[in-house]
């Protein structure tokens, strides 16, 4: 159990007792491992769970996200019912996976590039922009961004390129934030930045992360908890030994031995 998980089954409403099942449905439909067939069923379970979530809040109202989203559906509609229970089944995906990864990927390159973790020991003060800083410069897939684009209009971009209305593209993140004239000496982690660029790390206009607070916050409380109580703390094996998971499309280590 992290920090994010307890949050978001608390935020979500999900049953303590339900978390186990509800995590191996989530982790075999994101395996890459897994088959299009394990990946449909396990896709399914989730659907019908949700489903059951929702009929539960409407017969039995409780003070949680959930209920918020079947009040908006039922009460003021503002969802059809097929958007109720895919926004549902994106808060629960996104909250449970994405946040518990990035602390793992952060906390790795904190303690691999050791001179990172002094400078957060000795000034705490610098969280805010290393977290920035850190989203910038941290891949967040294995495989680069999976998502596409439509454009809704031409967009002309630099050197006279256009993306013609109704093109699909995808924005790859990593590439745009090691991009030198947006980012100077971007291959390098710098706290220090004067008046730094907005990262895409979390989105951007309407595709912007709709647990983008609630994340950083998870990130700057754990990393702090984590600074306060073991400034010591160091990798216990050399970095290139450290293993990453190969079951999902995120970029996480499966353990960080650690000494203190």
């Amino acid at each position: 159990w992290t920090l994010p998980n307890h949050v978001v089954t608390g935020i979500l409403g999900i049953p303590i007792g339900d978390v186990p099942m509800f995590r191996g449905w989530l982790d075999t439909m994101l395996a890459a491992s897994s088959t299009l067939e394990q990946r449909a069923e396990n896709h399914g379970k989730l659907l019908e769970y949700i489903r059951s979530l929702i009929a539960v809040r409407r017969a039995t109202p409780t003070d949680d996200v959930l209920s918020e989203l079947v009040h908006a559906r039922d009460d003021e509609d503002r969802l059809t019912e097929d958007e109720l229970v895919m926004l549902s089944l994106s808060l629960f995906l996104g909250g449970f996976e994405t946040t518990v990864a990035e602390l793992g990927s952060m906390v790795f390159t904190l303690l691999a590039q050791r001179h990172l973790w002094e400078e957060l020991v000795a000034d705490r003060d610098l969280l805010p922009a290393a977290i920035d800083e850190l989203f910038r410069w941290i891949p967040s897939f294995r495989y680069g961004f999976p998502n596409p684009r439509w454009a809704i209009e031409d967009v002309e971009l630099s050197h006279g390129i256009v993306i013609p209305a109704g093109d699909a593209i995808i924005g790859e993140r990593s590439v745009a934030h090691r991009d030198e004239f947006v980012y100077p000496h971007a291959s390098e982690i710098d706290f220090h930045r004067d008046n730094p660029a907005p990262h895409l790390m979390l989105g951007w206009g309407p595709h912007h992360c709709v647990g983008a607070h609630l994340a950083t916050l998870e990130l700057h409380l754990s990393l702090a908890a984590i600074l306060e109580r073991f400034p010591n703390l160091h990798l216990a094996v050399d970095p290139d030994e450290v293993e990453w998971s190969t079951q999902t499309l995120l970029r996480s280590p499966v353990a960080l031995p650690v000494g203190w």
